[in-house]
């Protein structure tokens, strides 16, 4: 029974393998009328468009993009009030756009990129305003932003900000004695003279002025509370709540707290797959001088890595420990690199019109989110695992590469140069079958030979020559030879044929039928006694069978294993016929 569900599982493999080629992925559809459901891509095909996930998704060159997000308007680190004749600048956002449309209430402005200017704020240019992004596919287009109002503080206007500013520190998390912080002043009018903005601790003045200052921490303000405050820049504008909310400086620690390793993007990770190496930095919190680093390749140390960034070399497992003196080390988690080619190809040389699948890596289940480029640029809202470029033409032409990002994941492939071929690269026959798979064909075994060639597309067809005789019944990549004979036996050839272009014939596979059963190993050993076999070797230096078994193929078979091998064969035929 253990064979049997061995010989199913293979079976599965096999029918889920084949039937993973047909349909085409994508947004087109021109060279199939079948479309195959993606994460973001549907099966239906109307109009040589494949359908997208939902009204989320719209139909581009390579799949389906997510459509754009809506944007938002800022101001930066000020609030929506501006000082009356001063200058002001709003910033519209959202990624993959490429042009922007501004609106202040219905009037549409002259503004087309992301960001809009007055040299200086009045009554006639401020008010309610809203902007939308546009992409360079006339496809993506952003819905409408939420409104912002600005509004003007000064002469002739609301002379009364009841707005509070907030004080923001770039650090909140505990500090070495000595660490510097960062204090910016934000949520506060457009153009405020920098120079009336003040700050304390522990309701105490510090010094420095503008929208941002520093202060080292130290054991006399660890901890203390912190303020911003504005002060009248001028007798027309008055402040309801001129000082900020406090704010606690970070305290006080002795010894590093933890470590991490990190990608140059600032990511925590703990596996890392990659075509090259990639370089990964030993971060530390809280951020220290004079730190000493280790870093270990599977628990042995690398006496050449000591500062904080290293690039793997190899496959293997990573570590690294920070110190600084005084202290003890503090390591951080295991990182698994493994440097490796991610990026798939349905095709190494892509036919004029046909299709061609990029798969970046393995499915995974940790909300893994992909990215590609083509030239070194981004493709844009592109976040599929599988990209796909159906009817291929020069203007597809280019260098290609993808990027995952998961939990604590990072993965990079290699670039892969795409160049339309007008012929179709000359295939070669291989061959699979009864067990073991290899070059030998056992009498009565099941085999398949398969024409292979680096330019395959959906769509193409297969022209097969059996000793000397065209086939006209196969015209499909398998040729199928079950319960082999020596009436097999001769000289096989094929050609890949796509719209009006034939190839070159491969080279000539000879098959000669051999006595069946499994060849014994070297110096007439035979595979171990298990089921079915004795483990000794026949005068044919053919593996015998147990009582009740008998050779078929290279298999030794009670007959429940001949059913199923060949309830498998008419499956794999009639699977083969209709889908390839």
């Amino acid at each position: 029974m253990k064979t049997i569900k061995l010989f199913l599982q293979f079976l599965l493999f096999i029918i889920n393998f084949l039937n993973g080629t047909s349909g085409v992925e994508g947004a087109s559809c021109t060279t199939s009328s079948t479309c195959q459901t993606t994460d973001y891509t549907l099966s239906s095909c109307s109009s040589n468009t494949c359908g997208c996930l939902n009204s989320s998704f719209v139909a581009i060159r390579s799949g389906c993009g997510l459509q754009l997000d809506k944007p938002l308007i800022t101001t930066g680190i000020y609030s929506n009030q501006v000082i009356l004749g001063q200058p002001f600048i709003l910033s519209c956002n959202t990624d993959g756009a490429s042009t922007y449309e501004w609106k202040r209430g219905s009037t549409v402005l002259t503004s087309t990129a992301n960001t809009h200017s007055e040299s200086a704020a009045s009554s006639s240019n401020v008010g309610s305003f809203t902007c939308k992004g546009k992409g360079a596919d006339s496809a993506f287009v952003s819905p409408v932003s939420d409104s912002l109002t600005l509004t003007l503080l000064g002469t002739g206007a609301t002379t009364t900000s009841a707005i509070q500013p907030i004080l923001v520190l770039d650090v909140t998390t505990p500090v070495l004695n000595g660490a510097t912080v960062i204090l910016s002043c934000t949520n506060i009018p457009i153009r405020y003279t920098a120079a009336d903005v003040k700050y304390k601790v522990y309701n105490v003045a510090i010094p420095g002025t503008g929208t941002q200052t520093t202060v080292n921490i130290d054991s006399t303000n660890a901890g203390k509370d912190a303020t911003c405050e504005l002060t009248t820049p001028s007798s027309d504008v008055t402040y309801t709540s001129p000082t900020s909310a406090a704010v606690k400086l970070p305290t006080l620690v002795t010894n590093i707290q933890s470590v991490s390793v990190t990608t140059s993007s600032g990511q925590t990770v703990t596996e890392v797959i990659s075509y090259t190496p990639v370089p990964l930095t030993c971060s530390i919190s809280p951020s220290a001088a004079s730190v000493t680093y280790v870093w270990k390749r599977d628990g042995t140390i690398i006496d050449s890595a000591t500062s904080a960034t290293y690039a793997p070399l190899t496959s293997a497992t990573y570590t690294c420990t920070a110190q600084i003196s005084g202290q003890s080390a503090v390591p951080s988690s295991k990182v698994t690199v493994s440097i490796s080619n991610t990026l798939k190809k349905s095709s190494e040389k892509p036919i004029k019109g046909g299709r061609v699948i990029l798969t970046c890596g393995d499915i995974r289940t940790d909300g893994t989110t992909y990215s590609w480029t083509k030239d070194g640029n981004n493709i844009v809202r592109q976040f599929d695992r599988r990209l796909q470029i159906d009817n291929v033409d020069t203007a597809d032409n280019g260098v290609y590469a993808c990027e995952a990002v998961g939990n604590q994941f990072y993965m990079i492939s290699s670039p892969w140069t795409l160049t339309m071929q007008t012929a179709i690269s000359t295939p070669s026959i291989s061959s699979f079958g009864s067990f073991p798979c290899g070059d030998r064909f056992g009498e009565k075994g099941d085999y398949w030979l398969l024409c292979v060639t680096s330019s395959e597309t959906i769509g193409m067809t297969y022209e097969w020559t059996v000793k000397g005789v065209v086939s006209t019944t196969v015209t499909n990549k398998y040729y199928s030879l079950p319960s082999i004979t020596s009436l097999n036996n001769g000289d096989y050839t094929c050609k890949a044929k796509f719209g009006s272009v034939t190839s070159d014939s491969s080279a000539t596979k000879t098959i000669t039928v051999t006595k069946p059963g499994l060849l014994c190993y070297h110096d007439n050993v035979c595979i171990a006694a298990k089921t079915g076999y004795t483990g000794k070797c026949d005068t044919n230096d053919r593996c015998t069978c147990s009582d009740g078994y008998w050779q078929e193929g290279e298999i030794c078979t009670n007959g429940v294993l001949a059913v199923v091998s060949s309830t498998f064969t008419m499956a794999a035929i009639l699977l083969l016929t209709k889908i390839i």
